[in-house]
């Protein structure tokens, strides 16, 4: 027979290897403590694994190569992780920012005496020191999930290196303001003072331009050098831990990546800036948007913005002024006004698209509009904002432009439709409207509102027709922002190029009435429409005679023809008297009827 002896599981960090059993036959004899009484040949050790450490420096945000090693027993099934260099191989798992935490394959020569891995430029994006733990297609038996080698941390047994990669640690956030000037503090591995940066868009890559509205990528051409905006140098210091870097008053508010460029390339080609520190987060109000209040009525802005917060403070100023050293304007409740409750809503997911609620009041006094486009932010009043980092109590901590605001009357315009079928009965407007609600109420007139007094009313629309009035009108639903399509019902007859003045008001506004003059608005009676004329036979009338009645020029819609019995004429040719005598067919029969 024979006799074995288990000399249990041996755990070691030896390179990889062959290497030769010697064993001590010990009977008493000797106490197996010095190497020469290792003298039986007991065969070899085979150490799959690397065969020596091989260590790699990289510049952030570059393709690395890992390795080559040379090594005993590899397979194209090995893996390479990359762990934070604090933790031991099998201890930690794969760093998320190398790689994004996944294990790397291997590629190896025909023989399968080398091999090496390789990562790239995106996922070296982040600096810092990483040990290589290598995975000889092991499988943990006590602890695997699955027979599938090099899937679990316990299975990356050999530490075949370190990775060192020169640029930022990366995760970093940087809170701004719009207007106020940011500066940052970059931390990171074997940083140096040659090193650069630029601010892109978030959703850019890092190789594109650096983004303009921030002042320190804007030097050059502030000085006439360049046409392009520039990257940016660090403030000079030897802590080759953190870099830091003045950006200057960010002007437009969002998320900025900043990409970095270590000294060991030329941070020329666009493509040096492959590391990524971190975000700058600008918050701001959107300089954009123009906002519409009543006036005369409560005036509340729902105000929109990126990151905005509770404490910021909105300040209204008149049109074409300065934020930075204007006074609030006259005729608001409140002016500067605080976020409402002091709570900002937020409407998506990661609290960045928000709206901050400010009641400013009453709003006395009306805004110019003629000229103004509905998204001109020069046209009103300004918006000035205050990022709520101090106490907002001084004009210069209005940092930016907020937008417009436009205190209207509730109808801003009327003009004619040109699309209306003309009818001898029907004209066809626009009415413009700053807001919905309410319907919409006009009266046309020959002239100038000389009965109305000193101004317009509403009141004077709630008689009805007068003998001065032309046509009236009103919306069939309630008003809409923006044009309102109204028929105006004339009460005469009228002519092609004849000159017609309208006014219009909307009935939940009533004390305004636009035009706010007598003038009202003048629009030309369009070409096609034409005066009816009737004649008719007999010219002389008696007893039991037969006319005949001919209307000219009546202008109806093409879709139906006029009938008949829809037309009335008024006559005082009649033996009854000249009170007037309406005309009617009915059933082929003229009958007459005293017209009350």
């Amino acid at each position: 027979g024979s006799l074995e002896r288990n000399f249990l599981s041996l755990l070691t960090d030896t390179p990889g290897g062959v290497y030769k059993l010697c064993w001590c036959p010990n009977h008493g004899l000797s106490p197996c403590d010095r190497a020469s009484e290792f003298s039986v040949d007991a065969g070899s050790l085979i150490v799959k694994g690397p065969n020596a450490q091989v260590s790699t420096l990289c510049a952030a945000g570059q393709p690395c190569t890992l390795g080559p090693w040379e090594g005993t027993g590899f397979s194209l099934l090995d893996k390479v992780a990359a762990v934070r260099d604090a933790y031991e191989c099998m201890e930690a798992d794969a760093d998320p920012l190398v790689a994004y935490g996944q294990y790397k394959d291997v590629a190896c020569n025909v023989e399968l005496l080398v091999c090496q891995a390789s990562i790239s430029g995106v996922e070296s994006q982040h600096g810092g020191r990483f040990k290589i733990c290598y995975c000889v297609s092991y499988i943990d038996l006590d602890s695997a999930l699955d027979d599938i080698p090099c899937t679990e941390k316990s299975e990356f047994t050999a530490w075949a290196g370190m990775l060192e990669i020169r640029g930022p640690l990366g995760a970093q956030d940087f809170p701004c303001f719009v207007g106020i000037d940011c500066t940052i503090s970059i931390e990171g591995f074997l940083l140096d003072g040659q090193d650069k940066i630029k601010l892109v868009k978030y959703t850019d890559p890092c190789n594109t331009q650096p983004v303009a509205g921030v002042p320190a990528q804007e030097m050059l051409i502030a000085e006439g050098l360049s046409a392009q905006t520039n990257t940016i140098s660090p403030h000079p210091d030897s802590n080759n831990n953190s870099k830091t870097f003045s950006l200057g008053g960010i002007t437009i508010s969002g998320d900025y990546k900043v990409c970095y460029c270590s000294s060991v390339l030329s941070c020329v080609n666009p493509y040096d800036y492959g590391g990524v520190a971190g975000i700058v987060q600008v918050s701001g109000a959107n300089s954009d948007m123009v906002y519409v209040c009543r006036r005369g009525s409560a005036c509340t802005i729902l105000l929109e913005g990126w990151r905005l917060g509770p404490k910021d403070r909105l300040k209204i100023i008149s049109e074409g002024g300065d934020c930075a050293s204007d006074a609030p304007a006259y005729g608001f409740g409140f002016n500067p006004a605080w976020v409402h409750d002091e709570v900002t809503h937020y409407t998506d997911a990661m609290n960045t698209t928000s709206i901050n609620e400010f009641r400013v009041g009453i709003a006395a006094v009306g805004t110019q509009e003629d000229g103004c486009s509905p998204d001109d932010t020069t046209c009103g009043y300004f918006l000035c904002y205050c990022p709520g980092v101090g106490d907002c109590s001084t004009d210069d901590q209005y940092t930016h432009r907020a937008g417009a605001l436009r205190v209207t009357e509730s109808i801003r315009g009327i003009a004619l439709d040109f699309d209306f079928p003309i009818t001898s009965y029907a004209l066809g407007i626009h009415v413009d409207c700053a807001y919905p609600g309410g319907i919409i109420r006009c009266v046309a007139k020959d002239g100038a509102a000389t009965d109305w007094g000193l101004y317009p009313d509403s009141s004077f629309f709630a008689t009805g027709p007068t003998a001065t009035d032309l046509g009236w009108g009103s919306s069939a639903e309630e008003a809409e922002a923006g044009n309102n399509l109204v028929t105006l019902h004339l009460t005469e007859f009228v002519s092609a190029g004849q000159l017609l003045r309208v006014w219009c008001y909307l009935s939940d506004s009533p004390v305004f009435v636009y035009p706010s003059d007598l003038d009202g608005v003048e629009l030309e009676v369009p070409q096609g429409m034409k005066k009816p004329r009737v004649t008719y036979l007999q010219q002389r009338g008696w007893s039991g005679g037969l006319f005949t009645v001919t209307i000219q020029d009546l202008v109806v819609p093409t879709v139906s023809s006029q009938a008949l019995s829809d037309i009335k004429v008024i006559t005082s040719m009649s033996t009854l008297g000249c009170e007037g005598l309406a005309y009617h067919m009915e059933d082929g029969v003229m009958d007459m009827q005293h017209m009350e």
